[in-house]
């Protein structure tokens, strides 16, 4: 056998291998996913601080695969100002969609958090929106503003916009199904040195310490890195807290504060192939 049928063996075989690796991915995905998609579109939404929206965008995933293209790659932390205005804070990128930046202290910058007003938030997500409603537990708007000072500061992490590395991309993306080989990428791609970037920020991570701040989450959770979007799915965490059962500890029973408890899964957008994929 010659060197190029080699080659072409191997690359074969290669191919075989991430072929039968990602639909097996989809197969454990999909339990997680069905009974968010699965739900009817939400009619009246009354936003409240605290709610969170989980997103996945056509640019952002395997869009036009079944069960991919409901995955959630992305979150953000629902706002609402005392005047009544209801607001989408986020970690991003900022033309990752381009959306008007209200937040007059990031206005200059590139990525980091914005503060994007909600109507326009919602009717520029061109694939889904997940809902977790806050239910038990109030936050108010000055907790929040008084954190916006703190989230003015924080970057976006700079490996997603530079690169997205494959063990970053296990390490958030990947936790619910692959949680092991996640685990391993949390510490080859140093996501947990929560010193040395202390000032930057995911998506899923920078609504986990958000939630901290406003006292949604017991102090002594500090591992905000462990957050993926997926984590705040209902199926993922449970009514009473929001972070992954993987990340509960013998001494930690519950992550949330008692008192504080998010709705299960609703959808506020689906768009796209309007029909069950799941």
């Amino acid at each position: 056998m010659g060197i190029t049928s080699k080659i072409l063996v191997f690359v074969t075989f290669l191919f075989w291998i991430v072929l039968v690796g990602f639909i097996d991915t989809l197969k454990r995905v999909e339990p997680f996913l069905k009974p968010a998609w699965s739900v009817p579109l939400l009619k009246n939404y009354d936003p409240k601080n605290g709610d969170i929206l989980l997103v996945h965008y056509v640019g952002h995933g395997l869009h036009g695969i079944p069960i991919a293209e409901a995955y959630p790659t992305h979150t953000a932390f629902v706002y609402v100002a005392k005047d009544g205005k209801a607001y989408a804070l986020e970690a991003t990128r900022f033309v990752a969609p381009e959306q008007p930046n209200v937040f007059s202290q990031t206005v200059h910058k590139v990525s980091g958090i914005r503060m994007v007003p909600l109507a326009h938030f919602i009717n520029a997500v061109d694939s889904v929106i997940y809902l977790r409603q806050i239910e038990n537990g109030h936050i108010s708007s000055e907790a929040v503003e008084e954190c916006l000072d703190w989230a003015s500061t924080l970057d976006f992490e700079t490996r997603i916009i530079d690169s997205m590395t494959y063990d970053v991309t296990v390490a958030i993306g990947f936790r619910l199904v692959w949680p092991e080989t996640s685990k391993l990428c949390t510490k080859t791609s140093k996501l947990f040195e929560t010193e040395r970037r202390h000032q930057q920020v995911f998506c899923s991570e920078f609504v986990s310490r958000l939630l901290s701040k406003v006292g949604a989450l017991q102090e002594t959770f500090i591992n905000h890195y462990l957050m993926s979007p997926a984590s705040y799915l209902f199926s993922i965490s449970s009514s009473t807290h929001l972070a992954s059962k993987e990340i509960v500890t013998p001494n930690l029973e519950s992550i949330a504060n008692k008192g504080f408890s998010w709705k299960p899964d609703q959808m506020l957008v689906r768009t796209g192939r309007d029909k069950e994929i799941l």
